[in-house]
């Protein structure tokens, strides 16, 4: 990743903004029932989230790779569409994503689903008579963070720490005599 393109959406088009100089560098696409929510994937593909249409994933082209049919909007056919909202956020190191469509108009119903990207299977977690759902976040976050940061710290082998061990007792007993 270059450190300075950030994804930005008005809805229906998806652009390039350098973060870095200010620019806005270009129109990427524009997606039948609009998109909501963008998540970059490793390798490049786009996710792209709307509660107008089916999550679906698109390669950096913009050529459609996949849809998940079972994340298709499920509105009353009467409800404004722009109530309508979409979170997406991955997970598990991009293999599987939590997603939620819903409405901020009263009485209307939040679904949340989990998706594994790669088999397409997708499972409702919940479905909530919440009038506003637009984001989600993991509970522990700053956990994982940690945890994926702490799982890249080298470590020694276990023989390695013996003899580390004997050095270290080694200095100790000569500095004593000393």
């Amino acid at each position: 990743a270059d450190q300075c393109t950030l994804y930005i959406t008005d809805g229906l088009r998806l652009h390039e903004l350098n973060v870095c100089t200010g620019t806005l560098r270009k129109s990427i696409m524009q997606v039948p029932g609009g998109m909501y929510t963008v998540r970059v994937l490793r390798g490049g593909d786009l996710l792209i989230g709307s509660p107008n249409a089916p999550l679906r994933r698109f390669d950096p082209s913009g050529a459609l790779v996949r849809s998940y049919p079972g994340t298709a909007p499920w509105f009353d056919a009467g409800e404004a569409t722009e109530s309508r909202q979409a979170a997406l956020m991955l997970v598990d190191g991009g293999r599987r994503a939590w997603y939620s469509i819903g409405s901020i108009q009263a009485g209307c119903t939040s679904r949340i689903m989990e998706i594994d990207l790669e088999t397409g299977a997708t499972s409702v977690v919940a479905n909530l008579g919440m009038d506003e759902m637009t984001s989600l976040a993991p509970a522990n976050a700053w956990w994982a963070a940690a945890a994926a940061t702490l799982s890249s710290v080298p470590t020694l082998s276990e023989w390695a720490m013996l003899a580390l061990a004997g050095v270290l007792m080694a200095i100790a007993i000569f500095k004593t005599n000393v």
